[in-house]
């Protein structure tokens, strides 16, 4: 088999805190007025009202929100590489250089090989200034520096923010209907259902869901299941 030298990566680290973000507030949220709502003995159907009002309301701002943060965040990032480029070009190659060659050492380089380093990338501008705000400023710079052409298949209508941003909301309403289904699954199958037993159901469904995202992270992050899951009960358990 013949050695490759593309990234073998899946992609789907992209995606994590977004999975995570939009499914832990989801679940928690819903559960809330669930909660609320059957507690204060309310008509079913208020319940089913609210919950689903606010998957819709909640899921729509999770997502813009994160698409927003995140295209600011790249804009930010953007901003600092078109600044470090300019200082550079403007005399301040010789402090660039002193100070990368000090964040090597101080990494363990010895001073001659943090030097031939340095050097080394000093030879193109885009270069050092991507090494320098990785190591100085630790920012990742957008991939243009790299000199490669995007790939041919990348849907270019759709940006990396905005598919985050998608992932959050859809992960938001995932998750977030799980107690809500399990409310109303409870009305529809049990003789004489009550806010207790309604309300129990809720509980356990989003037990079980919490363990089911925690599982979900595990398995993107290559994380042990149960630590993952444990984790993630514990911590929406806290917050619900």
């Amino acid at each position: 088999m013949g050695g490759s030298d593309e990234d073998t990566g899946t992609g789907a680290g992209d995606y994590v805190k977004s999975l995570v973000f939009g499914g832990l507030d989801g679940i928690i949220t819903t559960f809330a007025i669930v909660a609320t709502v059957a507690g204060a003995r309310a008509h079913p159907g208020l319940v089913l009202l609210m919950g689903a009002a606010n998957l819709v309301a909640d899921a729509l701002s999770m997502g813009i929100g994160d698409y927003l943060s995140e295209r600011a965040e790249d804009e930010y990032v953007a901003s600092e590489q078109r600044r470090e480029l300019a200082e550079l070009r403007n005399g301040k190659r010789p402090e660039k250089v002193r100070k990368l060659k000090r964040v090597y050492e101080k990494a363990g380089l010895s001073t001659a090989d943090a030097k031939k380093c340095v050097d080394a990338l000093s030879t193109v501008d885009d270069v050092l200034v991507a090494h320098t705000m990785m190591a100085r400023l630790q920012l990742v710079p957008p991939d243009d520096w790299l000199g490669e052409e995007q790939d041919e298949d990348e849907d270019e209508l759709l940006s990396l923010a905005a598919k985050k941003g998608a992932t959050t909301a859809a992960s938001f309403v995932l998750f977030g209907a799980m107690p809500l289904l399990a409310y109303y699954a409870t009305v529809a199958t049990s003789v004489a259902p009550t806010p207790e037993r309604m309300f129990i159901a809720s509980c356990l469904v989003t037990t079980s869901t919490l363990v089911a995202l925690g599982s979900a992270k595990a398995r993107l992050t290559a994380q042990p299941v149960a630590e993952s899951a444990l984790g993630m009960v514990i911590n929406g358990g806290a917050a619900a």
